[in-house]
């Protein structure tokens, strides 16, 4: 869990690989969580103040960020629990540690949004593989980009996969009490169906995700975020790439089932021991409702409503927002509000997390590039509050769209604005598509990138109907080789992933 590092635009310090504000202590008193509590109030009463007041940045244009969670695997393409000694030999300051020890995290820079970004983010994307696949190779390894790794079995998940720190054997331990320190029931529906006991956080390694950030003007927050919300069955649906686990063929983004009931006790206070229709899922991970004025909103209930994990009390200035921000972090919603600093003033983003890492450099770009453009489209039919989105698409309707795109990706049917049903593909090929174009050329972004991401890739992922999910699941319906398959799957899914091309191109 850790949290942003993107230089110039951090919510919390880096320190060395580990996430800002590390405890020092594996337990907590009743005392230090009330105080922590205290700290928490205030500081949150500042943030909504600040809202009212015009404190935050415009950034005009937007900047934008990513961050870039991955496996580490061996040449078998089992999990290589071997982050700590694949971190040292990265050596910079944008690779990060994870909760399980074969999973590593790393952050693009971000940019301004103009003419050429998303091919600059192309060429740091590039840069960055190069060097971890480097970094890998010298401890042994390799490293593959997917929403979760196929060969993972139940013996990858010992306390012992946890990671060596002190920030995450706490972090561990503290939503294991929430979680009554029973296991975490892991119960997916859909396809092969499977159900589980979790034993310990090391589960949460299971899956990894690209994660967009946006940054946003206070006064348009709302908006964007409730644009956010409305995209996200867009982006998870076209961007699937997790449709097994442990050699189970499930949901098309299995990471979303799996995540929510993996944290489901952190968000539910009192959670039934009942499995819904679906599966179990927490529905305050998406969402409850539109935001009405401002992501603040936002920020003001996961004070009232989420408890406290690591309640570090430090003696800063409460304008500093240093226990608001670590709160936060811990609290990870599908589209997440963020407040923190740039240049010493403060500011405020949106972190978009719903999809999957991979399958390439160039996938990843264009899911970027689908996921910014359309925001920025819809937020104009966004602007004039809750009320007003709730008539053109209702709050439910948009979060059943999020689940059913989430298992059926671009075959699902959705409910888009105007109450229409219609395919997700279909959408794409006669609507979205357009939007995603508008929204980038709003932006500055010019027509050349336009067509080589929306078009070139997205466009043609969607007319030949393969993202990463499809593609694996074709690749085992044709090759079966009982125990081998996966193993064998995860090997020319690798390779074909440094071949750098696009999955819609990709053979079975």
């Amino acid at each position: 869990m850790a949290e942003l590092k993107i230089k110039g635009l951090s919510a919390t310090s880096a320190s060395g690989k580990l996430p800002g504000n590390i405890p020092k202590q594996s337990a907590f008193t009743p005392e230090e969580y009330e105080d922590f509590d205290a700290k928490l109030r205030y500081e949150t009463e500042i943030a909504l103040h600040w809202g009212t007041a015009q404190r935050y940045q415009k950034m005009v244009p937007p900047m934008i960020g990513c961050e870039i969670e991955s496996f580490l695997i061996d040449d078998n393409g089992m999990p290589l629990p071997e982050a700590a000694n694949f971190l040292e030999y990265f050596s910079g300051d944008n690779g990060y540690y994870k909760m399980a020890k074969f999973n590593a995290e790393f952050e693009i820079d971000p940019r301004k949004m103009e003419e050429d970004v998303f091919s600059q983010f192309y060429d740091s994307l590039e840069n960055n593989h190069r060097h971890t696949s480097r970094c890998a190779d010298l401890t042994g390894g390799r490293v593959i980009t997917i929403g979760i790794l196929p060969t993972l079995m139940m013996e990858h998940f010992g306390e012992d996969m946890i990671t060596d720190r002190l920030h995450f054997r706490t972090l561990a331990e503290q939503l294991s009490k929430m979680n009554k320190n029973k296991a975490f029931r892991i119960n997916i529906g859909h396809g092969d169906g499977i159900v589980f006991d979790a034993d310990n956080l090391s589960i949460e390694g299971a899956s990894t995700s690209l994660q967009v950030h946006l940054t946003v003007n206070e006064n348009e927050s709302a908006a964007v975020y409730n644009a956010a919300q409305v995209a996200s069955a867009i982006t998870v649906g076209v961007g699937a790439n997790a449709p097994f686990l442990m050699g189970r063929q499930l949901w098309a983004e299995t990471r979303v089932p799996l995540f929510e009931q993996i944290m489901y006790e952190r968000f539910i206070s009192d959670a039934p021991d009942e499995v819904l229709s679906f599966g179990r899922r927490c529905d305050h991970i998406f969402g409850e409702q539109y935001l009405d004025k401002t992501i603040l909103e936002l920020i003001a209930d996961n004070h009232q409503k989420m408890r406290a994990v690591l309640p570090i009390v430090r003696e800063h200035k409460p304008e500093e927002m240093k226990h608001l921000i670590l709160h936060n972090r811990d609290i990870l919603r599908w589209n997440r509000p963020v407040a923190g600093f740039y240049q010493g003033k403060p500011f405020l983003r949106i972190e978009h997390r719903a999809m999957s890492s991979g399958p390439t450099v160039v996938d990843m770009v264009a899911n970027m590039a689908l996921f910014v453009g359309l925001v920025h489209y819809l937020k104009n039919a966004f602007k004039d509050g809750a009320a007003s989105v709730n008539e053109q698409l209702p709050f439910e309707m948009v979060r059943n769209n999020f689940y059913q795109a989430a298992r059926d990706g671009m075959d699902a049917d959705i409910v888009w604005l105007g109450g229409r049903r219609v395919k997700l593909k279909q959408l794409m090929l006669d609507e979205i598509i357009k939007y995603a174009w508008r929204g980038l050329r709003s932006c500055g972004v010019s027509e050349g990138e336009c067509k080589k991401w929306l078009d070139e890739i997205i466009m043609a992922r969607v007319l030949t109907g393969q993202n990463g999910s499809v593609w694996q699941r074709h690749y085992v319906a044709n090759n079966n080789d009982g125990e081998n398959t996966m193993r064998k799957m995860t090997e020319a899914y690798w390779q074909l992933q440094e071949g750098g091309t696009p999955v819609h191109t990709w053979q079975i």
